[in-house]
C-alpha cells in the first residue's frame, strides 16, 4: 500500500487517503491523485543559476517524450547491460518485495522489472514528467504491481526510510541538495537491500565507485561494463536527432546535431553497478 511506503515529503507525517487525494495527518498538506498517479511533486524554487534544473525541463517536452519512447521501444530489450541487470534482479525479489525505480521515464524498464520479478512484487516507479507518464501508463497498464508516482527525485522525497528492498537508478539523480546517489539510496533501503545503478559510460573507473560506496556503508559492491556494436534503425537515429534538438532548445550544452549516419552500426557503452546494504 502507498501509505505504508509514502509519507508527506514536507514533514514526513503519515498520509491518509480521501477524495482522490492524499492528505498529511500531521500538517494537512494535500497531494492530489491525477489520472491515477499520486502527485508529491514540490515546486522547484525559481533559481536562474540552476543550469542543471533548467536542462531537466526538457523532459517536460512532449516531443522529447515521444522521441525517447521511440528509442526505447526499439532498443531496450537489446541492451546487454540491462539484460544482465534484469537477470540479476529477478532472483533477488520475493512476494511482498518493494522496488523503487528512480526516473521511470516511459516505463519500459518498470515493465521489464515487473516481468522478471516474483509475484506480488511492488514496483514504485518515480518520475516528474507528465508527458513521460503518458507512455509509462501505456507500457505498464497490464502490470498491477507497478505504481506510478510523481515527485522530484532531487527534492524532499515522499518515502519512509528503509522502505525498499531494491533501489534501481538509471541515469536519474537521487537525493536532496545534490546528495550522492548511493548515500540517498542507503537511507531508503531496508537492511540487506540492494542498489542497482545503470548508465552508459564504462570509462568511469568502477574501482573508485566501489571504494566510495563501501566507505558510505555498503557491505559489498561490484561494477560490470559492456562495449559492443549494435545496429540501430533509422527511426532511432531520427528520434535521437529530435532529442538533441529539444535538449539544445532547453539550454543543454550539446555541440553539433547528429549527422545522417554513414553506417547504422554504432558502439554501445553500458555500466551496471550493484551494491548491498548490510543486513
Amino acid at each position: 500500500m502507498i501509505t505504508e511506503v509514502c509519507v508527506c515529503p514536507i514533514c514526513k507525517g503519515p498520509l491518509v487517503s480521501a477524495n482522490q487525494e492524499f492528505r498529511c495527518a500531521a500538517c494537512s498538506q494535500e497531494y492530489p491523485i491525477v489520472d491515477g498517479i499520486p502527485d508529491f511533486f514540490l515546486s522547484q524554487p525559481e533559481d536562474e543559476e540552476d543550469q542543471h534544473w533548467r536542462e531537466n525541463l526538457v523532459w517536460l517536452d512532449t516531443q522529447m517524450a515521444e522521441a525517447r519512447d521511440t528509442i526505447y521501444s526499439l532498443s531496450v530489450r537489446e541492451m546487454k547491460g540491462m539484460t544482465f541487470a534484469m537477470r540479476q534482479l529477478g532472483p533477488l525479489t520475493f512476494s511482498g518485495c518493494r522496488i523503487l525505480e528512480v526516473g521511470t521515464g516511459t516505463g519500459h524498464f518498470a515493465r521489464w522489472m515487473a516481468e522478471v520479478s516474483a509475484s506480488q512484487t511492488e514496483i514504485y516507479a518515480l518520475d516528474f514528467s507528465w508527458p513521460m507518464f503518458e507512455y509509462a501508463k501505456l507500457h505498464t497498464a497490464d502490470q498491477p504491481g507497478v505504481v506510478l508516482l510523481r515527485a522530484n527525485s532531487t527534492s524532499k522525497l515522499p518515502f519512509r526510510n528503509e522502505s525498499f528492498d531494491i533501489v534501481f537508478l538509471r541515469l536519474a539523480p537521487l537525493g536532496e541538495h545534490r546528495m550522492d546517489n548511493a548515500q540517498a539510496s542507503l537511507q531508503l533501503l531496508k537492511p540487506g537491500g540492494w542498489l542497482f545503478k545503470a548508465g552508459w559510460d564504462p570509462r568511469n573507473r568502477g574501482e573508485s565507485w566501489t571504494e566510495a560506496v563501501l566507505k558510505a556503508g555498503y557491505e559489498c559492491a561490484e561494477t560490470h561494463e559492456w562495449l559492443y556494436p549494435r545496429t540501430k534503425t533509422r527511426a532511432e537515429y531520427a528520434a535521437s536527432r529530435v532529442e538533441a534538438e529539444r535538449a539544445i532548445a532547453f539550454g543543454a550544452p550539446i555541440g553539433n546535431l547528429p549527422e545522417e549516419p554513414v553506417s547504422l552500426v554504432s558502439m554501445i557503452c553500458e555500466t551496471l553497478r550493484i551494491a548491498r546494504k548490510p543486513g
